[in-house]
């Protein structure tokens, strides 16, 4: 579908280009999907059409997890909290909500053709969102800890019947958001991103703390979480056989 948009788009002579990105920063051949989006973005590239590739880091459902009651299922991408060698590691993450505002921003902006930018809110770890979880709820949050060794060596092996493919894809984001530390500000711009915070300075974004509260008061939700039950009690016995532990 999008190369058919960016035929269309170098017909018509199309000033600007934003092709669907919207991912987390990492190198080539790291995660699946980006790699995907960087074969039509190679293809866009000779067809010379001009271009603003938007990345956006993590969507703050995806460090919104489940809590024992149940009350942030409604909110959460993830079906399991996999938590990655220490949970320490900087991830950057954003409303939902503020995505369209960065982008009214940054498509009228000249210094942005034919760039990369990476619009992001705030840098969290796993450790923050889980404490950030418990004060928010007052409840337990489970989770299943995973070696970072364990999540390397499952990010790069090949799939099975028993490994699908988006099994393998959430792997590797886990791996490179939570272990690498790829999903960065400060490696965005060793990638060549600009820096939409730096960008626009007066842009206020929207927290997680504000979002997991309006998820927990039943104001924010999402369509559906990725996978069903099977598909995460799979890639729970994949990555680790230890039960899950209560934060």
């Amino acid at each position: 579908q999008q190369i058919a948009l960016i035929n269309a788009a170098s017909a018509a002579g199309v000033k600007r280009l934003v092709p669907n990105a919207w991912p987390v920063t990492a190198p080539p051949n790291d995660i699946m999907i980006c790699d995907w989006k960087e074969d039509v973005f190679a293809y866009m590239k000779k067809s010379r059409v001009p271009y603003t590739v938007i990345d956006t880091g993590v969507w703050h459902e995806v460090a919104i997890p489940r809590v024992s009651s149940g009350k942030l299922d409604h909110a959460g991408l993830m079906g399991r909290t996999f938590l990655i060698g220490e949970g320490e590691t900087p991830c950057a993450a954003t409303a939902i909500q503020d995505i369209g505002r960065f982008v009214a921003r940054i498509i009228i902006n000249p210094r942005t053709i034919n760039k990369y930018v990476f619009a992001y809110g705030e840098h969290v770890t796993q450790n923050s969102f889980i404490a950030l979880a418990r004060e928010v709820t007052g409840e337990d949050v489970p989770y299943i800890p995973v070696s970072k060794k364990k999540g390397l060596d499952l990010a790069h092996k090949p799939e099975t019947e028993d490994f699908m493919v988006w099994q393998k894809v959430i792997v590797q984001y886990l791996y490179n958001n939570w272990a690498k530390g790829d999903n960065e500000a400060s490696y965005a711009k060793y990638l060549g991103y600009l820096d939409a915070r730096e960008l626009y300075p007066e842009l206020e974004v929207k927290s997680l703390k504000e979002s997991m509260c309006d998820a927990f008061a039943g104001k924010q939700g999402f369509a559906t979480q990725v996978g069903d039950d099977g598909f995460w009690i799979g890639l729970e016995n994949l990555l680790t056989d230890k039960a899950a532990v209560a934060a």
